[in-house]
């Protein structure tokens, strides 16, 4: 509702309130004066009454007390009446023909003697009377009431008495006090009326209006409007001005806070996004109240707008069945308990298959003015990659300790069987014992030897890098591999492009990458199955050259792609991702894990010793190529 509007209604309001009290002040007026005349009437009527009874009192008596033709007795006997009620202001006797007799108080007495020419005027009317007359007079400054009645003895009329009976002055007195309250009590009434009406002209309802309005704009959070002035008053005028000059400083801090607000909402945006863990805060209701974009990228958020709904809504059930306890533990925090709780920590499969493992670090916000929980920050950790490794590792602990111990109990086995049946073994048994004992070894120093390599490449120790002769390395590979591809039924073949020269690499860590990619391959290939051992040159383009040691741009250079291809049983692509870290095996057709896990893992550190990397094509049932890109000379 605009002032305008507010300020039309208050003058209707005003305009019916005062003609309610114009109409409540005619009514007590009309019913007050209307009261007033009936106690007058009232107050006639019982003094009328009682002059009557008094005057015909009076003359009973005088006709049977006194010798109505003996003047002397009258006067003393209406001498008595008039000195022994003071209400009677005067007596007077007539004869049958209207003269004056008897009157008190004395003619000469009167300070008016009009007054006593008119009662000697009116004899002649005296004289016919019959009946008792009843008027009402004024006599000097007092209210009179003349009786006149007939008097008559025995059937014959005597004369006429006159008698002037003042009414009650009490009552009189009375009388007028309430005649005057009523009348001054009318007056102020009507005198407040057009004061409350009056005083709407000068008092300045809009401003007013205008400040409530804006009172309650400022409370609603709104600061940025001025109020402008409609009033001609000063002080009004005084009061917006000083009005506006808070709603200025009060707009101005706002917009400081605010931008405040915003720099350090910005900030904590940067860096909750700088950070590579997932961050969510939720309030003590488990109301999202912010999140980063990693939490997106887990949540799987795009384009959808969570803020203030509950997390337990985006939660798979079986993270939601671990975590409830420890939310209701943090809620119970108050300032009545006693311990404190920094955090807690829970590791969760994220999906049911276990693929996605998340360590939950909880962290509860107490509000330190009231010492109760406000807010929950909850940090997500990916440690699907550690889990994997400790998983792996654990693993590749059991399988080293498997593959330490047995080749240590078959060269111990057959090195007792040598020293406690030496004289009843032939030569032929004690040269297989050896022999079994000798390959025993071999066996145990290239598992040494595969954890020392692994160490030492993942050290930072760097090769160095001189041309050598790949084909002359994959030759010597490929007939080292192929007793074993015979045994095992497989087609070991070697392609080797002709164009192929001399390559930069480090001789001995190249062969080592070659055997193991040729093992895994021949490991992992059903019998009557084909490896493939093929190298060949992709096309020129700009790449780098060996300078010193270490490769630098070149304008162009030769690229040689080196593959092991088999039609295996294939990698499937969740093992893909994690096939080339440490202590990772995987199952062959017959679910045994076989090998300790280490050989892609040197060949990925080789390979990057050489700034390059292994790549893998893989499917399921199909086969596996792994190859990887060297520099020609």
């Amino acid at each position: 509702m605009s002032v305008s509007q507010c300020w039309l209604a208050i003058k209707l309001r005003s305009h019916a309130i005062t003609l309610g009290l114009l109409l409540l002040i005619i009514s007590l007026s009309v019913t007050s004066f209307c009261a007033l005349i009936l106690f007058q009437k009232n107050l006639f009527t019982v003094n009328t009454s009682f002059s009557k009874d008094l005057t015909q009192l009076i003359g009973f008596n005088l006709l049977n007390s006194v010798d109505c033709d003996n003047l002397k007795q009258l006067m003393t006997f209406v001498e008595k009446l008039y000195l022994s009620i003071s209400s009677i202001k005067y007596i007077s006797l007539y004869n049958t023909n209207g003269d004056l007799i008897v009157n008190f108080p004395l003619e000469n007495s009167f300070h008016y003697t009009h007054f006593y020419q008119d009662l000697l005027y009116s004899r002649n009317q005296y004289t016919s009377l019959e009946t008792l007359s009843c008027q009402y007079i004024r006599f000097f400054q007092d209210d009179i009431i003349n009786i006149v009645i007939p008097l008559c003895k025995n059937g014959r009329n005597i004369g006429t008495l006159s008698t002037g009976i003042a009414l009650d002055p009490g009552l009189l007195m009375i009388s007028r006090l309430i005649y005057l309250f009523i009348c001054n009590t009318f007056v102020c009434l009507w005198i407040i009326v057009i004061l409350f009406y009056f005083s709407l002209s000068f008092f300045d309802l809009p401003s007013i209006i205008a400040i409530i309005n804006s009172i309650r704009n400022i409370s609603s959070g709104n600061y940025d409007f001025n109020l402008y002035s409609i009033s001609s008053n000063y002080y009004f005028n005084t009061i917006i001005y000083e009005f506006n000059i808070m709603l200025k400083k009060l707009n101005l801090y706002n917009k400081k806070r605010v931008h405040q607000l915003v720099l350090q909402k910005n900030k904590l945006k940067i860096l909750m996004s700088a950070i590579s863990e997932g961050v969510i805060l939720i309030d003590a209701e488990l109301r999202i109240l912010f999140f980063n974009q990693i939490i997106v990228k887990i949540f799987n958020l795009n384009n959808l707008d969570i803020i203030g709904e509950s997390l337990l809504n985006y939660l798979p059930l079986h993270v939601n069945q671990t975590l409830v306890p420890v939310f209701n533990r943090f809620s119970q925090l108050n300032y009545r308990t006693k311990y404190s709780i920094s955090q807690e920590e829970v590791c969760i499969d994220f999906d049911y298959d276990a693929s996605k493992i998340f360590r939950f670090i909880l962290v509860p916000i107490i509000d330190a003015e009231n010492r109760t929980l406000s807010s929950i920050a909850i940090i997500l950790q990916d440690v699907s990659r550690e889990a994997h490794l400790n998983f792996a590792k654990n693993q590749f602990i059991g399988n080293v300790s498997h593959e330490l111990r047995t080749p240590l109990c078959n060269i111990g086995s057959f090195l007792e069987t040598l020293l406690d049946y030496n004289g009843s073994l032939n030569s032929s048994q004690k040269i297989q014992f050896l022999t079994i004992a000798n390959n025993e070894t071999k066996r145990l120093s290239q598992l040494v030897n595969d954890i020392l390599d692994l160490s030492r490449l993942e050290s930072g120790h760097k090769h160095t890098l001189i041309p050598v002769n790949l084909v002359k390395i994959c030759t010597n590979v490929a007939k080292t591999f192929q007793l074993t591809a015979e045994k095992d039924n497989i087609n070991l073949m070697l392609e080797i492009d002709d164009s192929i020269g001399l390559v930069y690499a480090h001789q001995n860590s190249l062969f080592q990458v070659l055997s193991n990619l040729l093992s895994n391959a021949l490991k992992f290939t059903h019998p009557s199955g084909n490896v493939v051992l093929r190298v060949y040159s992709l096309i020129s383009c700009p790449l780098k050259k060996v300078v010193n040691n270490y490769l630098t741009p070149s304008s162009c250079s030769s690229v040689i792609r080196v593959e092991i291809a088999d039609d295996g049983m294939g990698i499937s692509e969740r093992n893909q991702k994690i096939i080339f870290d440490r202590f990772v095996r995987i199952e062959d057709e017959v679910h045994t894990f076989r090998g300790t896990g280490l050989g892609l893992s040197i060949v990925q550190n080789i390979l990057h010793n050489h700034d390059t990397s292994v790549f893998i094509n893989s499917f399921v049932p199909i086969g596996t190529i792994l190859y990887f890109d060297l520099f020609q000379i």
